[in-house]
């Protein structure tokens, strides 16, 4: 029973809350909360083509993944959570990823 105690109490230390946003040509269009895990990947939302996905690497460290389904493409990004960003900058959009752990 201590084991299992002492398990979710780990699992519950090792998962960060961060926050994201998403703007689409300077404008607003996702804003995203949520704990991550350790390992765990999870969608932050799609907008026309991209879809967004955030991992935690580890307790700071943390991974976006865009992908283009157009193109098809994959895009990454790493970095703290303090301070994680990604940028696509074309003729037809500029999109912005920001994203800080609380």
């Amino acid at each position: 029973m201590k084991f299992l105690f002492l398990f979710l109490i780990s699992l519950n230390l090792s998962a960060t809350e961060i926050s994201c946003f998403v703007e689409k040509n300077l404008s607003p269009v996702l804003e995203f909360t949520e704990e991550v895990a350790v390992g765990e990947r999870i969608s932050i939302g799609e907008i026309d083509q991209f879809k967004f996905y955030l991992k935690s690497l580890n307790y700071n460290q943390f991974e976006i993944e865009i992908y283009d389904r157009e193109t098809p493409s994959r895009q990454y990004t790493e970095g703290s959570g303090e301070n994680l960003k990604w940028t696509l900058w074309s003729r037809e959009v500029l999109l912005n990823i920001n994203c800080k752990s609380l």
